[in-house]
C-alpha cells in the first residue's frame, strides 16, 4: 500500500489550475454577457428613440393625409359645383342660340322693309318734281276757274231776276189770254204765242238749274289729318251740285273711301286732291291729309265725292277743344316715337355694318366681345323705342277712333265700340 500512496492525488494538486480557469471562464463569460447585455441596452434605447422618430413622421404623414383628404373633399364638392354650374351654362347657351336666331329672323325681316323704304323713297322724290310743277301750273288755272266762278254767279243772280220777271210776264199774258178767250174766244195766234214763251220759260229754267249754287254744311271730325287749316272746331261749306272737271289739284274734297259703301258706314273724309286722272271718261281723285306724311293710299272715283269746299266757318264748334287736343296729344306722341325708333333702328344697323359688314350677318358675326356689347346695346335701345312707338301707335289709333265718331253734332248715332288693334292690350 506504501508503495502506491504515491500515486494518490493531492489535496489542491491539478484541480486547483483548473477551477481557476474555469473561474476565469465563468467570469470571462459573465462580462462578455454583461457587455452584450449593456451593448444591447444601448442598440435598444437607439432602437427605441428610432421608433419614437419613425412614429412622430407616421403622425406627420397622418395629418398630412387628412389634410390631403380633406382638401380632395373640398376639390370633389368644387367639381360637383362646377359641373353644375356647367350644366347651367349649356342651358344658357341654348337659350342664346335660340334668340340669336330670333334675331336673325327679325334683322332680315327689317333689312327687306328698309330696302322697300329705300326703293319707296326714291320713287316718291322722282316724282316730287313733276307735282310740284304741276302744283305752280294748277295754282295758275285755280285763279282762273274762281274768276269764271265769280262771273258765273253774277250771271246766275242776274238769270233769276229775268226768270222772275218773264215768269211775271207769263201770268200777265196768262191772264190777258184767258180775258181775250172770255171776249173773244179761243185765238190760234194768241195761243201759238203762249206756246213760244213757254218753250222760252222752260229753257231759262234749264239753264237756271245748271248754274244754281246747290250746298250743305258738312263737320270735320277730329282726326286730325288735316291740322291746321281745317280742324273739328270749324264747320265747312260744301258745293254738292259740282261737276268733275271743275275739281283742280289742291281743291279739298269731301268724300268715301273705296270700303265706305254708304253714309251709315262713318262720317265722310274732308282732305285735299293732290292728283287726277281720267280713264274711260270718269274722273279718279288721289287725295291727302294736310298734317299727314302720306298720302290716303286709293284713286276716288267721283261717285264717291260729295262735293267740294267753298267756304270755310272757323270756331263755330268749341265743343270738339278737349277732344281735338286728346287726338292732336296722341299723333304728337306717335310721330315722336316714330322718329325715336327709326333713328334707334339706324344705329343699329349701322352697328351691325360697323362690326360684322352687314346686317345679314348679325346672326354669323364673329368679332370681339366689346363689339358684341355695342351690338347688344344698340338692339336693346331699337327694342325699347320700338316699345314705346307701338304704345304710341295704340293710343293714336284709340284717340283717331273717338275723334272720328264723337265729334259730329249729331244726337242719336249709333256706332261700334272700339275694339283695339291685336297688337294693343289696351281696351276703348
Amino acid at each position: 500500500m506504501s508503495s502506491l500512496s504515491q500515486y494518490e492525488p493531492r489535496s489542491g494538486g491539478l484541480l486547483g489550475p483548473i477551477a481557476v480557469i474555469l473561474v476565469l471562464l465563468l467570469l470571462a463569460a459573465v462580462g462578455a454577457l454583461t457587455y452584450a447585455l449593456f451593448q444591447a441596452r444601448g442598440d435598444l434605447a437607439q432602437a427605441t428613440e428610432v421608433i419614437i422618430t419613425r412614429n412622430k413622421q407616421i403622425e406627420a404623414e397622418f395629418s398630412n393625409v387628412q389634410q390631403v383628404q380633406g382638401e380632395r373633399d373640398e376639390l370633389e364638392a368644387t367639381v360637383e359645383s362646377l359641373e353644375a354650374e356647367r350644366d347651367g351654362l349649356e342651358a344658357t347657351v341654348e337659350s342664346l342660340e335660340g334668340e340669336r336666331n330670333g334675331l336673325k329672323a327679325t334683322v332680315e325681316s327689317l333689312e327687306t322693309e328698309r330696302n322697300g323704304l329705300n326703293a319707296a323713297v326714291e320713287a316718291l322724290r322722282a316724282e316730287r318734281g313733276g307735282l310740284e310743277a304741276t302744283f305752280e301750273s294748277l295754282q295758275d288755272e285755280r285763279g282762273g276757274l274762281e274768276a269764271s266762278y265769280s262771273v258765273l254767279s253774277d250771271e246766275n243772280s242776274g238769270l233769276r231776276a229775268t226768270l222772275q220777271a218773264l215768269e211775271a210776264e207769263k201770268t200777265s199774258l196768262e191772264t190777258q189770254v184767258e180775258e181775250f178767250k172770255l171776249a173773244h174766244g179761243s185765238v190760234t195766234q194768241l195761243e201759238e204765242r203762249a206756246e213760244g214763251l213757254r218753250a222760252v220759260i222752260a229753257g231759262l229754267e234749264e239753264d237756271r238749274m245748271a248754274l244754281q249754287v246747290s250746298s250743305s254744311e258738312m263737320f270735320p271730325t277730329c282726326t286730325g289729318s288735316m291740322e291746321p287749316g281745317i280742324t273739328c272746331l270749324d264747320t265747312v261749306v260744301v258745293l254738292t251740285n259740282f261737276r268733275p272737271e271743275d275739281i283742280a289739284v289742291d281743291t279739298v274734297i269731301a268724300f268715301y273711301p273705296p270700303e265706305q259703301t254708304e253714309a251709315g258706314d262713318g262720317p265722310p273724309v274732308l282732305h285735299r286732291v293732290t292728283d287726277i286722272k281720267i280713264e274711260e271718261g270718269v274722273h279718279y281723285f288721289w287725295p291727302r291729309g294736310d298734317a299727314l306724311d302720306e298720302p290716303d293710299g286709293h284713286w276716288i272715283s267721283k261717285d264717291n265725292v260729295l262735293g267740294y269746299v267753298i267756304e270755310l266757318q272757323q270756331g263755330t264748334r268749341p265743343e270738339n277743344t278737349a277732344l281735338r287736343e286728346r287726338v292732336n296729344g296722341a299723333r304728337e306722341q306717335y310721330v315722336s316715337a316714330r322718329g325715336k325708333m327709326l333713328e334707334a333702328r339706324d344705329k343699329y344697323d349701322d352697328t351691325l355694318i360697323r362690326h360684322c359688314g352687314s346686317v345679314a350677318a348679325a346672326s354669323s358675326c364673329a368679332t370681339s366681345q366689346e363689339n358684341l356689347a355695342e351690338i347688344r346695346a344698340a338692339y336693346d335701345t331699337f327694342t325699347e323705342a320700338w316699345d314705346e312707338y307701338l304704345n304710341a301707335v295704340c293710343e293714336y289709333d284709340k284717340a283717331y277712333y273717338h275723334g272720328t265718331h264723337e265729334s259730329e253734332p249729331l244726337t242719336g248715332q249709333m256706332f261700334d265700340p272700339y275694339v283695339a288693334p291685336s297688337a294693343c292690350s289696351q281696351g276703348g
